[in-house]
């Protein structure tokens, strides 16, 4: 039973990075977001993913640790 329930967890964030222009990476119990800050452009692209990320999290209940 305790495998059935981790594949719903993997199925479950499979999701997050839809739309995601920046690189996301998820491992395990962590996940970064990064991207290009030298231009306006990257910076703008990181914060709407940032905001994205966001709103994935409240719609589907999840709590995001920033650090």
């Amino acid at each position: 039973m305790e495998v059935h329930t981790q594949a719903e967890v993997s199925i479950f964030v499979i999701d997050l990075d839809d739309g995601i222009k920046c690189t996301l990476m998820k491992l395990a119990n962590d996940t970064k977001l990064s991207g290009e800050m030298d231009t306006l452009e990257g910076r703008d692209s990181l914060q709407e993913d940032l905001d994205r990320v966001e709103e994935w999290t409240n719609k589907n209940l999840m709590k995001v640790q920033q650090g």
